[in-house]
């Protein structure tokens, strides 16, 4: 099996899982990534200290995190990490932690600072435009925008930077705090998304799924185009010694 071929399904996961220090907590987020087949998950708030990878127990898994050193106080806040089976692992090329915000996204809330703010988004910025453009691009993640059940703001944003939003709700509320988005080339790849209610991790956050599954028809027709519109350099043969190589290969 393979994880992004042409014609095969992926798929990702965001959920802010509220926390993973404890015992036992990655395990059981674990099982439920397992449980429901996702092939990559980005998850908020681990409160996890430090950037490190690691396989799980059960050797399903791979854990890539990145969080913030210790605090004198030794409060443990913020962190964000990727999960992957073993099959999207193999296929993995870098993993470049940018701070304890982004590998995927759990942005400030409304009462962090506005020095905060700034700097999450500067960082965000810089990753998104640091990307290849042959790349698929995903940003995924809380980004803490309690924008209720209107759409209208995010749809604006998501065009401004050439992609299709899916979000998650918050709680038992109807505001829209959790988002994957996708590139707007890759919108047809995208399909069966869903919130996951029944998640259990003991978070307040559902959690957001999609399946990708990219498509050649395109990339077809472009090389197709090609070869039909190929021109051939007749004037070349106006050169005897060309004119004579080409009379050879022929005989």
């Amino acid at each position: 099996m393979d994880t992004f071929g042409y014609g095969i399904r992926t798929k990702f996961g965001a959920w802010n899982v509220r926390s993973l220090y404890g015992e036992g907590r990655d395990e059981q987020l674990e099982r439920e990534m397992l449980r429901l087949k996702i092939s990559i998950l980005g998850i908020s708030e681990t409160k996890c200290r430090g950037r490190a990878e690691y396989r799980s127990d059960t050797g399903q898994t791979r854990m890539l995190y990145s969080g913030e050193d210790e605090r004198e106080n030794g409060q443990r806040l913020h962190g964000v990490g990727i999960m992957l089976n073993e099959v999207a692992r193999r296929s993995l090329i870098a993993w470049p932690p940018i701070s304890e915000r982004i590998m995927t996204c759990y942005a400030p809330a409304n009462e962090a600072t506005e020095e905060d703010k700034s700097t999450f988004y500067t960082h965000l910025t810089s990753a998104y435009s640091s990307v290849p453009k042959a790349d698929i691009i995903i940003v995924m993640g809380d980004l803490n925008a309690q924008v209720g059940a209107d759409n209208e703001l995010w749809e604006k944003m998501a065009r401004v930077h050439v992609m299709k939003m899916v979000t998650c709700f918050y709680g038992d509320t109807e505001n829209q705090i959790g988002h994957i988005m996708i590139q707007q080339q890759w919108k047809k790849s995208m399909f069966h998304v869903r919130n996951i209610r029944n998640a259990d991790l003991g978070s307040d956050h559902h959690l957001v799924v999609i399946s990708l599954k990219l498509k050649t028809a395109a990339v077809l027709r472009q090389s197709q185009n090609a070869a039909r519109n190929q021109k051939f350099i007749t004037n070349a043969l106006s050169d005897p010694n060309i004119s004579r190589k080409d009379t050879i290969g022929i005989n």
